[in-house]
């Protein structure tokens, strides 16, 4: 080679390497600035704050408020009334053995005696307070059984016979009218309570029927004087 050539091809050879270094250099800066692109990328997405997620509050239920029950206050109890015990008649000597009775007409009430105990008191309507059908004060004994019969338009059961006065003077059971059948008993409020009779005695039904089955018949009887505050009381009603 001629020496004229050389320092060119040594020239040549410079530019070449230095190309091929700025060639180098300018990849190698370009993988460092991807590189340094994604660190910066990476340092961003690590600083960038995730955010965090507020928790709700769940609201507690509120509690119900339960019922209270009202307590219903018991009512005072009632004082029963007590009867107030009826006077006991003092028996004759004659009436204190067997069957006795005796009808007080201040009281409007029967007592009924064996040997000399009380066995029954039930409540009366004896004659009312008038000239023609009062009930006279009498003793004897009971009579003979009459059974049903009629007086003054109404109809009376189990009559036991006492004695004659302006008629005939009975122990029986109420007065009634039968209406489609039925027996429709009168002044049952008088029994116990005022005279309203045509002179006989007059009690319930069902003491009637329980007079029958104890057997008065024979028995000693007493009936004290109707007492003057009955006298002008309205009534009526049958014997």
């Amino acid at each position: 080679m001629p020496t004229q050539t050389k320092p060119i091809v040594l020239i040549a050879s410079l530019l070449l390497v230095a190309l091929v270094a700025v060639q180098i250099t300018a990849g190698a800066t370009e993988s460092q600035a991807q590189a340094l692109a994604l660190d910066a990328t990476a340092t961003a997405i690590a600083l960038t704050p995730t955010p965090t997620a507020t928790a709700t509050a769940t609201p507690l239920a509120t509690p119900t408020t339960t019922p209270t029950s009202t307590r219903t206050p018991r009512p005072a109890p009632t004082a029963t009334p007590t009867a107030t015990p009826l006077p006991t008649p003092e028996l004759t000597e004659e009436a204190q053995n067997g069957k006795a009775i005796y009808i007080d007409q201040d009281l409007q009430t029967m007592f009924i005696y064996e040997d000399g105990a009380l066995v029954r008191a039930m409540p009366v309507s004896t004659g009312k307070a008038r000239q023609d059908s009062f009930t006279p004060a009498w003793e004897g004994r009971v009579g003979h059984y009459v059974g049903t019969f009629t007086s003054f338009g109404t109809t009376q059961d189990e009559g036991w016979y006492l004695f004659m006065a302006d008629g005939g003077i009975l122990i029986h059971g109420a007065p009634y009218l039968v209406e489609n059948g039925v027996k429709v008993y009168q002044e049952l409020d008088a029994l116990g309570a005022y005279p309203a009779s045509h002179g006989c005695i007059r009690v319930s039904p069902e003491d009637a029927k329980w007079f029958t089955a104890w057997g008065p018949q024979g028995a000693h009887c007493v009936i004290n004087e109707l007492p003057q505050r009955f006298w002008g009381i309205p009534a009526q009603g049958a014997g």
